[in-house]
């Protein structure tokens, strides 16, 4: 299902739970694992590259399109890697545009309300502030740009 809703065929998705969050808001964080094969690359360079700390992986945590009242994250184990080009950094993921916390369908979303609504209405409607929405207009005309 989460293949589905978030358009990734790379990756595993595993062990999900729902918590309730500081505002009182019920959030889903479901758990992700990457395929070996698209594993450890580099987020710039899109290049296979080694680990840089060994056993000492850090939880990071993408915010994805609501699903209802539900706040859906996206949460996976990883590793930095070192790239000889751009030297450490963490791997890419497939859901996510590199060096942003949303996944590609959200920053997407935001990008088009933000055509539509003012940045205070997006704000609102997605549940962020208003200068994510700026940055996530950001992402998105730089993605545009690059197709």
């Amino acid at each position: 299902m989460f293949r589905k809703l978030l358009n990734v065929n790379t990756a595993i998705f595993t062990n999900m739970r729902i918590e309730t969050n500081e505002k009182g808001v019920s959030c889903i964080y479901v758990e992700a694992k990457i395929n070996k094969k698209q594993a450890n690359r580099c987020p710039i360079c899109g290049r296979k590259c080694p680990g840089y700390e060994k056993g000492s992986n850090k939880v990071r945590r993408w915010r994805a399109l609501d699903i209802g009242e539900l706040i859906l994250f996206i949460e996976t184990s990883q590793a930095r890697i070192y790239c000889n080009d751009y030297g450490v950094q963490y791997p890419s993921v497939p859901w996510a545009y590199e060096g942003s916390r949303f996944t590609k369908e959200f920053d997407m979303t935001v990008a088009w309300l933000a055509c539509q609504l003012s940045k205070k209405a997006v704000a609102e409607f997605l549940r962020i502030d208003w200068e994510t929405v700026g940055r996530c207009i950001a992402r998105a005309r730089m993605i545009l740009s690059l197709t």
